[in-house]
């Protein structure tokens, strides 16, 4: 079965799309192959021959990389009518010594940009390939995050109500034609997180990186709760599933990573619908409520809560600290005793007199008491008008 290429040029390490499938770019004495399969391999175009002997260099390296890790650099070649063993050298493009095996592992220990190069020696022909790759040896604080940055509002490693158990598994899509690093945070709940340290995710082009228990086997937290800010060098898509994997399966929700663009800032009103609670805790439904800070500083949120006919139920106020973070367990429960189908709360800051650049989410989640399973609802800006 022939397979699908998209072609694309290689410029200082990133890829271009190409204005038509199945046309290479040349780019310094070779072209780039975007896979959406198995990632991006270099081409080289300026193969000499010898005899029958035909030989071309196609080296698999990513174009980006974190200083310390370890990376693996495959050394491909495509031939015809070549005999004998092949011979590789490769120069990492930092000054260290040259390897000589087919695909040896590479460690950068400084951030910055190095051209690599792979020579291929077979049946008396070579052929060399090379690119740019792109070490990154710092990352931003969660105060000023990359210019890409997503808020998923909810995330756990933690018991819950009746025996349940909750974990969080995120997963970072990168759509684009290059690779990106990604800087995750984790916004513990109840505390002031500026500090809160990054953990590195490199996300290949057309590829899709999953951590999960993110929460605990990333952040190493035993008996937490909190949101998870994911800022990035180019554009992601974001994605999680809060579940419960007490039961012979699991069984959750799945709550977006929002851009840090829909945030509820000072003067907005989200609307939560759907809130339920049963009058019997062990029948029906309950509702826990969540709020987000994504930004330096978070005066309190006023919350209240309406009857599905609009009759007031009662008003809150919850604190948040620096990208902080706070979820308030059966919260109507706190407020009336009464049975609720259908409800709705609306949160906000109210205007501030001095500009703060105030930014936080907001989210319903309602679990059936019965089996514990959760629905996701997202905090919504009520529209202005039509489109």
């Amino acid at each position: 079965m022939a397979r699908q290429f998209v072609f694309a040029a290689l410029c200082a390490g990133v890829l271009v799309a190409a204005p038509q499938a199945g046309l290479g770019i040349a780019v310094a004495g070779g072209f780039a192959v975007a896979d959406g399969r198995a990632g991006a391999r270099l081409h080289d175009a300026t193969t000499p021959a010898t005899g029958d002997c035909s030989l071309a260099c196609t080296p698999s390296v990513p174009t980006t990389t974190i200083a310390g890790e370890a990376l693996i650099f495959l050394g491909q070649y495509e031939s015809s009518g070549c005999d004998g063993t092949p011979t590789y050298d490769w120069d990492f493009g930092d000054g260290t010594p040259h390897s000589l095996g087919p695909s040896p592992r590479h460690v950068y220990t400084a951030g910055g940009d190095y051209h690599w190069s792979l020579t291929v020696g077979l049946g008396g022909g070579s052929c060399t390939s090379g690119a740019t790759i792109r070490v990154v040896s710092t990352l931003p604080p969660i105060t000023n995050p990359w210019p890409f940055a997503y808020v998923v509002p909810t995330s756990a490693h933690k018991r819950g109500f009746n025996g349940t158990r909750w974990l969080t598994d995120l997963v970072l899509t990168n759509p684009g034609l290059a690779d990106a690093v990604a800087a995750v945070y984790f916004m513990k709940g109840g505390q002031d997180n500026s500090a809160a340290a990054a953990h590195p995710v490199v996300v290949p082009l057309r590829h899709s990186v999953k951590l999960v228990d993110v929460v605990g086997a990333t952040f190493l937290q035993s008996d937490a709760s909190g949101a998870i800010l994911v800022g990035c060098d180019a554009p992601l898509i974001v994605t999680s599933r809060t579940y419960d994997d007490t039961g012979a399966g699991s069984y959750g929700q799945g709550v977006e990573g929002a851009p840090l663009a829909q945030a509820i800032g000072a003067g907005q009103t989200g609307w939560l619908t759907q809130l339920a609670q049963s009058a019997d805790p062990t029948t029906g439904f309950r509702t826990n409520l969540g709020l987000a800070c994504a930004s330096g500083e978070c005066p309190a949120v006023d919350v209240a809560f309406y009857r599905h006919d609009g009759t007031w139920i009662a008003s809150t106020t919850v604190a948040l600290a620096p990208f902080g973070f706070q979820q308030l367990d059966k919260v109507l429960a706190t407020l009336t005793p009464d049975a609720i189908d259908g409800g709705y709360a609306l949160v906000a800051v109210p205007p501030l007199a001095s500009p703060v650049a105030v930014r936080f989410f907001a989210y319903a989640s309602v679990i059936d008491n019965t089996t514990g399973d959760p629905i996701n609802v997202p905090a919504i800006l009520a529209p202005s008008g039509p489109e």
